[in-house]
């Protein structure tokens, strides 16, 4: 599992933000923030309401 601060995913009605917070790293993905995506995805796709997910990193640096 990712830190809990690594991958924010915050819903706002048919909109899921997905965030990538390591920006000191330039947001390098780790195995537990690739399992938390994989899990957050499959979460949203079994509830059903989200139309779009947007992934983003943190900071100003890197993706």
């Amino acid at each position: 599992m990712p830190d809990k601060n690594e991958l924010i995913v915050e819903e706002k009605g048919a909109v899921c933000s997905i965030v990538f917070n390591r920006p000191e790293k330039r947001n390098l993905l780790t195995p537990g923030m690739l399992l938390g995506l994989e899990r957050a995805l499959v979460k949203l796709g079994k509830e059903g309401r989200t139309r779009c997910v947007v992934i983003r990193g943190a900071g100003d640096k890197a993706f």
